[in-house]
């Protein structure tokens, strides 16, 4: 949440503001809106907000979000309302007429998004890259240190299944056990053993997860099960 009031607070060093500035509020919008991914933020439109919601069907998974607008959000909104573009943002706009522009646009806006926000992160002194991404990860990650059940932060992603959530989710904290494992050995000096049992504790409750559905009931690798049980990855 630090992070996030930092880049809320964020003025461009540089002469070339516009871009670095929708980079920042491009974040800030997915933060404040369940963590909206950059493909499906491009391709808003007016017509997708109504009675102060925001209604879109997720490009990846084809299902239907609904959330009520921040303040903030709508702050943002208003920054970027254009009388002769008919998206919300300017992202897009009608000389993008088929899917292959529409695509090739935003993969090339993406990369300038991105290209600024590591700028953006650079100049904040904020320790992990910066990207649109990181506004979904931090959005999952407050909800889920919140105590928001996992079925409820599952849906506002629109992730196809609740299963798919918790691979998400537990992807966060391998990051934070493989920073943990660092203090394992620190200064030259082996660590204790309440620590070591504790990372490598916290490590199995992780993986029991994934693995479950992988081994079959003798104990042995079974590819068939494994097969069944694969989950798209449509985080």
């Amino acid at each position: 949440k630090q992070h996030i009031i930092l880049i809320e607070n964020y003025s461009p060093q540089c002469t070339n503001t516009e871009y670095i500035l929708l980079a920042r509020d491009i974040f800030l919008f997915s933060y404040y809106t369940a963590g909206i991914n950059f493909g499906d933020m491009a391709r808003l439109k007016q017509e997708n907000i109504a009675g102060g919601r925001l209604y879109y069907t997720r490009h990846k998974t084809g299902k239907l979000l609904s959330y009520k607008l921040m303040p903030k959000a709508l702050e943002i909104i208003q920054r970027y309302q254009n009388p002769t573009s008919e998206y919300l943002f300017p992202i897009l706009n009608s000389s993008h007429k088929t899917e292959l522009q529409k695509f090739n646009r935003i993969h090339k806006a993406l990369a300038k998004t991105n290209k600024a926000l590591k700028q953006i992160g650079e100049e904040l002194k904020i320790p992990n890259k910066l990207t649109t991404y990181v506004a979904r990860h931090s959005y999952a990650t407050v909800l889920r240190r919140a105590g928001v059940a996992t079925s409820i932060i599952s849906s506002s992603l629109g992730h196809s299944s609740e299963k798919v959530t918790q691979i998400y989710l537990d992807s966060f904290e391998n990051k934070q056990i493989d920073e943990a494992m660092q203090h394992l050995i620190k200064l030259g000096e082996v660590a204790t053993f309440p620590l070591t049992f504790a990372i490598f504790a916290q490590i199995d409750s992780i993986y029991k997860y994934k693995l479950s559905g992988q081994y079959g009931r003798n104990g042995k690798y079974d590819s068939r099960s494994n097969q069944r049980n694969k989950v798209s990855r449509d985080y």
